[in-house]
């Protein structure tokens, strides 16, 4: 069972037929590479990109600390994204054409890491 095979097996051949492969010819002159919606999925997502909480300590409960201001945080980055895309980021990375992909580049998935959950936690202190 070569690709070849499964290419021509899995062609579509009429109405009602499967539709996994538009055409019988996997080396064909144009190599399936013609312009189609054979390969758009919807990249539509919700995203939590930043996100910070903070508490000011009240200055009455300092001043036995003799410390004039305190403030506590934390704050995070890409905590959480909604989406159906099967890809590992919808916020894909934008080529820079380096390679001469033609203008179609900017919307393809190039399988770059996503952009990474960041969490910090902090705390500001005046005296």
């Amino acid at each position: 069972f070569t690709v070849t095979q499964r290419y021509f097996d899995e062609r579509w051949t009429g109405e009602g037929t499967s539709n996994t492969q538009p055409r019988p010819s996997w080396t064909s002159k144009s190599n399936n590479a013609r312009p189609s919606s054979r390969f758009l999925e919807d990249g539509s997502y919700v995203r939590l990109k930043n996100l910070q909480l903070g508490y000011t300590i009240p200055a009455d409960l300092l001043k036995f600390v003799h410390v004039s201001h305190t403030r506590v945080y934390v704050s995070g980055s890409n905590l959480y994204t909604l989406t159906k895309y099967p890809g590992l980021d919808p916020e894909m990375t934008v080529s820079d054409n380096s390679k001469n992909e033609g203008d179609g580049a900017a919307g393809i998935d190039w399988g770059t890491y996503p952009s990474a959950m960041t969490i910090m936690f902090g705390i500001d202190i005046n005296f």
